[in-house]
């Protein structure tokens, strides 16, 4: 089974797909060097040189639409009525190598429904470490397949109906546990509403974010680099109905 997640959010279509790169390759190459001057792609944070903004995936959220602010890439549609606006700020920070078994990625949403806070781990993939914990719902393992899930589904039909204990770790502090639902994709964990404002907005300041949960015999941790939560998280916040 691939790791293939797609995201839909209402009313604009953000589809990020691997190995997809033929509009961003088309107009511009992933990075150029002249002699011992190397060229940052066009896409960079210019604010953020410490980034290498010409991985496979950043070039994918380029390709897709996206603005970058540190390690954010963010998709908005800001709707002709004030300036509320949908928005998804995907952060690649622990994608940069898409091989990676351990790879994942941490999802910041504002759609209709609100604010949702999603992690997904690539480990999440593993049927064989899930089937025992899903049956837990009976819809969970339904959920499942090789089909791409997007953000409204599982927001809509919200969880496969299980939840884990999820501990979230932000500059190296203390753990701090919380109940994250299980999506009914299987691949991914999220809170919403006032839950997911108050992790958000812990971001602005930080510089690492380190995520962990445990199910079946998997013992999942990630780490990400939180540079440009502010402005990136701060403005889906405030722009968030």
């Amino acid at each position: 089974m691939s790791w293939q997640p797609q995201f839909y959010v209402k009313p604009f279509v953000l589809s990020i797909f691997f190995g997809i790169l033929a509009d961003a390759q088309a107009q511009v190459s992933n990075k150029a060097t002249s002699g011992d001057k190397e060229e940052r792609v066009v896409w960079a944070d210019p604010d953020h040189p410490e980034i290498d903004y010409s991985v496979t995936y950043a070039a994918e959220l380029y390709s897709a639409g996206a603005s970058f602010d540190g390690w954010w890439g963010t998709i908005r549609e800001t709707s002709g009525i004030g300036s509320k606006e949908n928005a998804v700020a995907i952060n690649f920070s622990a994608f940069m190598n898409p091989d990676d078994p351990n790879a994942a990625l941490l999802m910041a949403l504002c759609s209709d429904r609100g604010l949702s806070f999603a992690y997904f781990p690539r480990q999440l993939d593993a049927d064989e470490e899930l089937s025992s914990e899903q049956t837990e719902s009976s819809n969970a393992k339904e959920g499942r397949d090789a089909t791409p899930k997007d953000a409204t589904e599982w927001l809509v039909e919200r969880s496969s109906g299980a939840n884990r204990t999820v501990f979230v770790t932000i500059n190296g502090g203390s753990n701090i546990s919380q109940t994250w639902q299980i999506n009914k994709a299987g691949n991914g964990v999220f809170i919403e509403g006032e839950n997911a404002m108050e992790v958000m907005r812990h971001l602005y300041d930080a510089n690492s974010l380190t995520l962990s949960l445990e199910i079946g015999s998997l013992n999942i941790s990630s780490a990400f680099g939180i540079s440009g939560a502010d402005p990136a998280i701060k403005r889906l916040v405030d722009n968030c109905p």
